[in-house]
């Protein structure tokens, strides 16, 4: 390690040469673990021993199920008006069939077709 400048080094290992800038910390110099982990409702955080998640943007013009799933039918036709929570499609969870519901009032325009597999 040789030092650059003011906050500046030069780092040798392993034949592998890099340049390291050290600036400090605008909280006074705390440092943090933070762990995160993608999920379908968004990013979940772990921060020194505390849980926060950062939700996905929800968009009410793509209608989607929270979970991998099998799409058995469309309860309405495609082009029709739905209401807000109102079921407009019966997907298949671990064998068991539950409604998608809409989260707000408007036209729908299927893009898939019934018994295929839905991702999240």
């Amino acid at each position: 390690m040789v030092r650059g400048g003011p906050g500046s080094y030069r780092l040798k290992m392993n034949g592998s040469e890099i340049e390291a800038e050290i600036h400090t910390l605008r909280d006074g110099g705390n440092s943090h673990v933070i762990y995160a982990e993608e999920e379908a409702a968004g990013t979940r955080l772990l921060i020194d021993g505390r849980t926060c998640l950062l939700q996905n943007d929800h968009d009410p013009s793509k209608l989607i199920a929270e979970t991998p799933c099998k799409l058995m039918r469309y309860l309405v036709s495609d082009g029709s008006h739905v209401d807000a929570d109102s079921p407009y499609a019966e997907v298949e969870v671990m064998k068991m069939c539950m409604p998608l519901l809409s989260p707000a009032s408007g036209l729908v325009h299927f893009k898939m077709s019934e018994g295929q597999a839905m991702q999240v």
